[in-house]
């Protein structure tokens, strides 16, 4: 069987935020359609709708649906039924060209690595992992350097700047997150166009390939505590 993504792509998608919930799609034109026709509908129904081309950074033959972000984000808890979610809220966003500090992730910048790890980001949470490590070796040099006998508030001052340099890789983290998050959701999709023919299998392995891990954050929380048992100034 030939590949659908790689010889027939869809065309250009648009769609209007409001008719993204499935039921209300469903409420105005019933079950007959499915996939690429349902969202050509929706732009057909909604010629202002944002139109969502290739992005910038990711290597993309196609335009990418609501359909594939959600399933991608929420993972195997999808249906064709579930409402917008949270990340393909703030990716309309992104894609449609908000500003970087329009799209903060809490949940990133307060759980840092061990969000990484849940949202499947192994390798941006070894670069916050290198991050936290590089606080550690930094504060660890200041307090070999002082005295703390002779000059308390030395004390005081180098765990302050370790706060701060810890506050600061959460804020970078939070900042950046939906964004970093998006383009593993692009170069999944554009991958598995690629090398997955049968689009209800494709579907299903991108619900794999995304969504979350909780035996990863243990392991990311497990990380952490490796780190600061092995050093106590691992984490401020």
């Amino acid at each position: 069987m030939l590949n659908p993504y790689a010889t027939s792509p869809p065309a250009p998608v648009s769609f209007d935020r409001r008719l993204t919930n499935r039921s209300i799609f469903n409420t105005l034109y019933g079950d007959q359609h499915s996939g690429y026709e349902k969202e050509k509908l929706m732009s057909e129904e909604s010629p202002s709708a944002t139109s969502w081309p290739s992005v910038p950074g990711v290597a993309s033959q196609t335009p990418v649906t609501a359909e594939e972000l959600n399933a991608f984000a929420v993972g195997k808890g999808y249906t064709d039924e579930a409402k917008e979610n949270y990340y393909l809220s703030h990716w309309t966003h992104i894609l449609d060209g908000a500003s970087r500090f329009s799209s903060f992730n809490w949940a990133a910048a307060l759980f840092g690595l061990s969000w990484c790890f849940w949202r499947k980001l192994y390798l941006v949470g070894a670069a916050v992992l290198a991050a936290y490590l590089l606080v550690s070796f930094f504060l660890a040099h200041l307090f070999r350097a002082i005295n703390p006998a002779q000059d308390p508030r030395a004390v005081l001052l180098v765990t302050d700047v370790a706060w701060a340099g810890l506050l600061v890789v959460q804020i970078a983290l939070g900042v950046a997150a939906n964004r970093l998050y998006l383009r593993r959701a692009l170069a999944t999709i554009n991958k598995l166009r690629e090398t997955v023919p049968d689009r209800s299998a494709y579907l299903e392995r991108l619900r794999k390939k995304g969504g979350t891990s909780f035996l990863a954050f243990l392991v990311g929380v497990m990380i952490l505590a490796a780190a600061y048992s092995r050093n106590p100034f691992a984490i401020p």
